[in-house]
């Protein structure tokens, strides 16, 4: 096994990343939470839309109006539009009105620019251009800081990870973003790029190496570029130039299989892959086979993988156990952070949290 290890400074990371909240509707349409274990009753009419991140329920209720549920609580956003878009990260609500831009942060609503031309959102992190105040500028733990202040252009490049922003700006350097600093990491754009959380991997335009990005640290972790890599919360998964699969995590660099997996992914703590027909996660440094088979279709998340089995039993894997969420007919079922939702009927909704059924 090869390693290359980081060294870095501790951090403080702002703990952001609760994954407890779902949502659904019953048979009369009324419109529900499911928050850490409790339900809650949000709306009586139909809602139009609603979409889910880590902590909150971003939806527009039956009279348009636009609404957040976060610990609790409903936050009534005042905004009746159709010039209106929102989406929804692990951590962040982001929304536009026309060309002005909001995020929504566990409880507080904060106002980033009244003409935004362009935004990237991560889990916990928006990068935007502002057209009425030229420059890149980065929302953070509810503040906004000047990333570029003499850009007058947007960047050429960009992309958010879950608390990091990488770019190439008008002048072709690239840079990145991390924990209030911006650090140049080379004077010609990458052949490519990926940004996770604590780490970016990307093909320096340069060299032609492979580079990683770590809490702040760089290694080249191969002379030539990948056929294939993806990142995720400080991990990174690879096909190297001799087909050997590899995986970063924790600063080390671990060579998984001499050839490569038929597929994989990454998501959060996860890589998920398939390999001789059998149904692997490499999690927290350690591989599972999961199956001897590869499941027909699967959901991934932060910490788990849901599939149902050939005998049509929901299988839940979280945080490094194996757990049979339901033995039932599953019609439908839906992965959110660590909520499974899964459907045993025609609206009959049901949760598996923690290793309990609700």
């Amino acid at each position: 096994m090869k390693a290359i290890l980081f060294l870095f400074l501790v951090l403080f990371t702002r703990d952001c990343f609760s994954q407890q909240v779902s949502a659904y509707s019953d048979s009369r349409k009324y419109f529900y939470s499911f928050d850490n274990g409790t339900y809650q009753q949000l709306e009586y009419l139909p809602v139009l839309s609603y979409k889910i991140s880590g902590n909150s329920i971003a939806y527009v209720d039956n009279t348009h109006e636009f609404k957040i549920y976060y610990d609790g609580q409903v936050y009534k956003q005042d905004i009746y539009a159709a010039d209106f878009r929102y989406y929804a990260t692990a951590c962040v609500v982001p929304f536009q009105l026309g060309r002005a831009l909001y995020a929504f942060d566990r409880g507080q609503r904060t106002s980033l620019s009244y003409y935004a031309s362009s935004f990237t959102a991560g889990d916990s992190i928006i990068a935007f251009f502002d057209e009425t105040s030229p420059g890149l500028k980065i929302y953070e733990n509810h503040s906004v800081f000047e990333a570029e202040s003499t850009m007058l252009q947007n960047p050429r490049q960009v992309q958010s990870g879950g608390n990091l922003v990488a770019y190439v700006d008008p002048a072709d350097y690239f840079k990145v973003y991390y924990h209030g600093v911006v650090t140049t990491l080379s004077e010609f754009p990458p052949l490519s790029f990926s940004a996770g959380t604590d780490i970016l991997a990307y093909e320096d335009g340069y060299g032609q190496g492979f580079v990683a990005f770590y809490k702040g640290d760089t290694a080249t972790l191969e002379t030539f570029p990948p056929v294939s890599y993806k990142t995720g919360y400080g991990i990174l998964a690879y096909v190297d130039q001799t087909n050997a699969f590899k995986v970063l995590a924790k600063g080390a660099l671990q060579t998984i299989n001499s050839y490569a997996p038929d597929a994989y992914e990454v998501n959060g703590n996860m890589v998920v892959y398939a390999m001789n027909n059998r149904f692997m996660v490499f999690y927290e440094g350690k591989e599972t086979e999961l199956e001897n088979y590869i499941p027909r279709d699967y959901q991934v998340s932060m910490n788990g993988v849901a599939y149902k089995d050939v005998s049509g039993r929901l299988k839940f894997f979280w945080r490094g156990e194996m757990y049979t969420a339901s033995y039932d007919v599953i019609t439908e079922y839906r992965l959110n952070g660590d909520v499974l939702t899964y459907e045993t009927g025609p609206t009959h909704t049901q949760f598996f949290f923690k290793g309990k059924s609700y």
